[in-house]
């Protein structure tokens, strides 16, 4: 947690520990196990490791959960892709000419960056 969290972000190690277990023990003074199968709950075990759910009905808590699964306290790239058109009338695999276009431009760009990175000359 420490190494990818913003929280501790410019931190030393020995400092960052000392106030994440400082964190830890208010958390463990306010927070109440749940025992009872009764209730609707989401318990998060070390950020996603685990996830138990109970009780979970509607779309508005399967909403919050997924939500829930799909956090994450590092950056991680997001890749969005749009549909190429075709030429062939059955839309098959051959793509038009633009789509290619399209296509060679991106990938040309992202070795680009990723050789940038590798450099150490590409910041997000």
């Amino acid at each position: 947690k420490i190494k990818n969290s913003p929280d501790y972000k410019n931190w030393n190690f020995t400092a960052a520990m000392a106030d994440l277990k400082t964190r830890i023990s208010n958390y463990e003074k306010r927070y109440e196990t749940i025992s009872s199968d009764d209730l609707s709950y989401i318990k998060l075990i070390n950020l996603q490791a685990k996830v138990i759910c109970n009780n979970l009905y509607g779309n508005v808590a399967q909403l919050i959960l997924s939500f829930l699964m799909n956090l994450h306290v590092y950056l991680s790239p997001i890749y969005l892709c749009l549909t190429g058109t075709t030429q062939a009338p059955d839309h098959s695999t051959m793509l038009s000419f633009a789509t290619h276009e399209w296509k060679e431009s991106k990938a040309q760009q992202q070795k680009q960056k990723q050789q940038q990175q590798q450099q150490g000359g590409y910041t997000e």
